[in-house]
């Protein structure tokens, strides 16, 4: 039996001037167990017969401060070296905040970034300056896998200390900050016997001045740039050949190495705001060479530019949006080709009446290349078009005492993908259908609901055309005393392959609820899949899954 035990204290800011108003001491959560009987007829089980599971959250509270705790155990062979340990929380006392513990932040868009760390670091706000530095962990040393011990799931990694300074100034309308984040891994944190050749010890540090200003209540203007140093082989030598300002400047918080490389990222969103029409232009720009360790993920390398407008009309009634924007990589000229895409979209939503809303929503992806430092390969090259288009209506029916709603859903889907390119388009085009109507009754005072609906899809490629359609239905009922809720869903499908059936199953599902006093739950749930598939491998099969669990709350 292997046990997993998870602690996690994340605590919000926690004001100091009240903590005089808070219980010093709770613990609340809950704690529950489930055990599932399993059956498969037909084809290979893809579970254990038996098995069960307990699991808890219970929560202490410290003068305010919540400190919530997780953990499992269960019967399955799973193999966690290091559990996942994480305790954090941030007092604040009038304009002055710690952090201590694991924290993450977000202080800028590409420096500081929400990226987890383990350490501390103070924020204060004193009228209109802000003032902030954290000091800490950004990832732990990871041994490189090694093949005698058979684990292969760890991510090597080096032990990465990073800081970050922040400082401001202004009001919520105007202001502008200045962030500062430095980070280097140890290269001498994890023995590199078993290292792979891409592992390599990194050093990064980037500066973000970002801004925010508000004009006549209407026009606004958010910006922000940043300049990251990044050098990705510290084992590499010590070089001076970028004669960089920004790397003089920081020569203090990073050495320049080979393979050191300079980049810059802009952010930009320009938007003025009337009660009934709005209008938003956005800029984004991030160099190939830019680079960041204080952010877990941006695509780099790209120029996109966005407008946005939008409009409401007959007193909010109806709303229209929409966006076009043209995007395209190879900014520094170096890939053998460009790739350009244009997106446009399109929004309606429609509520004439209370009982009826509409929503269509349309977009058209095109993408396109041209030659970079190569020609293209015409039999290779990208010239594809993607559109959708989804409609959404519903009606809701309430009879005048509110016993009784008929609710009514019908969705549509259309995409399409055009390929320009005749080598490539037998293998890519394709168009598809979606429909889904819906219609749900519901009686209140019994807390009864009963559900039936369809789905219809086609899918058509340049090799052939497959279907798959099917009925299902839902049903539940809700008991006051005693405190029981049941329901039941079952849905069919059949799978058509150019006219032929291929495939059709079935599930069912049953299910049941007890709550006693609160702080007593007991469950009961029961599925069956079956089906059948037809062609050279014919199949027949059928599961069948039972579980049953209880849950206390305290």
């Amino acid at each position: 039996m292997i046990a997993i035990f998870l602690c996690d204290l994340v605590g919000n800011a926690q004001d100091i001037e009240k903590i005089g108003e808070q219980i010093p001491f709770k613990i609340s959560g809950t704690i529950g167990a489930t055990g599932t009987f399993f059956n498969s007829d037909g084809r290979p089980a893809n579970r254990e017969p038996f098995s069960w599971v307990v699991q808890g959250s219970p929560t202490i509270s410290i003068y305010g401060v919540d400190i919530p705790f997780s953990f499992t155990l269960s019967e399955q062979n799973r193999d966690f070296r290091q559990p996942f340990n994480q305790f954090g929380l941030s007092p604040t006392y009038k304009w002055a905040t710690v952090h201590l513990g694991y924290r993450n932040l977000k202080w800028s868009e590409f420096a500081l970034s929400g990226h987890n760390f383990l350490g501390g670091g103070f924020e204060l706000n004193p009228k209109n300056f802000r003032i902030g530095a954290i000091y800490g962990r950004f990832l732990k040393p990871v041994e490189p896998n090694s093949a005698a011990t058979g684990t292969t799931y760890d991510t090597p990694a080096f032990k990465r200390v990073g800081s970050a300074i922040k400082l401001g100034y202004g009001t919520e309308k105007n202001n502008i900050d200045v962030v500062i984040f430095q980070a280097k891994d140890d290269e001498n944190s994890i023995d590199m016997t078993n290292a792979p050749p891409t592992l390599t010890p990194q050093e990064n540090v980037v500066t973000s001045l970002k801004t925010h200003h508000l004009f006549f209540e209407k026009l606004s203007f958010d910006a922000e740039y940043a300049r990251s140093i990044y050098t990705p082989n510290l084992l590499l030598a010590d070089a001076d050949d970028l004669n960089d300002p920004i790397v003089n400047v920081f020569s203090f918080l990073i050495t320049e190495k080979k393979g050191t490389r300079v980049g810059d990222a802009i952010l930009a969103t320009l938007e003025f705001k009337e009660k009934t029409y709005e209008i938003k232009l956005k800029y984004n720009r991030i160099d190939p060479d830019f680079k960041s360790v204080g952010a877990y993920f941006f695509l780099s390398d790209l120029e996109k530019i966005t407008i946005e407008p939008r409009v409401k009309l007959w007193k909010n009634k109806l709303v229209i949006g929409g966006s076009f924007g043209i995007q395209k990589d190879n900014l520094n000229a170096t890939k053998n080709a460009q790739t350009k895409r244009n997106i446009y979209s399109a929004n309606i939503n429609f509520i004439p009446i209370q009982q009826y809303n509409l929503n269509a929503n349309y977009t058209n992806y095109g993408v396109t290349q041209k030659p970079g430092t190569q020609p293209i390969n015409n039999q290779m090259e990208i010239a594809q078009v993607n559109q959708q288009l989804t409609v959404t209506q519903n009606v809701n029916l309430l009879s005048k005492d509110n016993s009784i709603m008929h609710m009514i859903l019908l969705l549509w889907n259309f995409q399409n993908l055009s390929d320009d390119n005749s080598t490539t388009a037998q293998l890519s085009e394709f168009q598809s259908h979606i429909l889904s109507p819906r219609y749900t009754f519901s009686y209140n005072p019994w807390r009864f609901t009963v559900g039936a609906g369809y789905n219809y899809s086609i899918f058509n490629f340049t090799v052939g055309e497959t279907k798959n359609y099917g009925p299902s239905a839902t049903l539940s009922k809700a008991f006051q005393k005693p405190n029981i809720n049941l329901s039941s869903a079952f849905n069919y499908y059949q799978i058509e392959n150019d006219g032929v059936k291929n495939s059709d199953a079935f599930t069912v599902s049953l299910q049941a609820k007890y709550k006693l006093a609160k702080k007593h739950q007991f469950s009961l749930r029961g599925f069956l899949n079956s089906g059948n598939t037809s062609g050279s491998n014919p199949l027949n099969y059928s599961e069948t899954k039972i579980d049953f669990g209880y849950v206390y709350t305290f």
